[in-house]
């Protein structure tokens, strides 16, 4: 049984990396030198400059941003990730200088998997709402039976109301 859930997972994480999109924004060309092989593996948008980065951010569907602190208005473009719920790592305070090709791998997987539980956690609430609203309507009809006794019978008012017009 968990060979079955491991494999679904690796399904859906093969699945989801070829629409995966990750800004790796930095000045220094070494850095995009030592993550070359995972070019291969993932979606990298390579980029140098804050204008270049703020173009992208607004006008693609970004997932992740791996970001050096030599890029300038940093602060801005970490404002603009969390306004659209994008992660950022910021290289040399999240991610070790030298950058290390298998760190930013097990970053970005474990990106993924995030980004699959919570979808997956997404459709769970939907279902739970819809029902909850279901539940609701059943609420108010209870409630809007005004004849009911506390013990939830219903009170014979039909000879009550009949006498009232006589």
């Amino acid at each position: 049984m968990l060979m079955d859930k491991n494999s679904s997972l690796n399904n859906k994480i093969n699945r989801y990396i070829n629409s995966f999109n990750i800004i790796l924004a930095d000045k220094d060309l070494e850095t995009f030198e030592r993550i070359r092989k995972l070019n291969n593996k993932f979606n990298f948008i390579n980029l140098s400059s804050d204008f270049a980065v703020n173009f992208i951010l607004e006008y693609e569907k970004i997932d992740l941003i791996i970001i050096s602190k030599k890029i300038s208005s940093l602060s801005n473009i970490i404002e603009k990730a969390n306004r659209k719920k994008i992660r950022v790592y910021i290289l040399g305070r999240d991610i070790k200088l030298p950058i290390n090709e298998e760190e930013i791998e097990n970053i970005l997987l474990k990106e993924i998997k995030n980004k699959i539980f919570s979808r997956e956690s997404r459709h769970f609430n939907i279902k739970k709402y819809i029902s909850y609203f279901l539940n609701l309507g059943r609420a108010k009809e209870l409630t809007l039976q005004s004849n009911s006794k506390p013990d939830g019978r219903v009170k014979d008012c039909s000879k009550e109301e009949n006498n009232k017009y006589d």
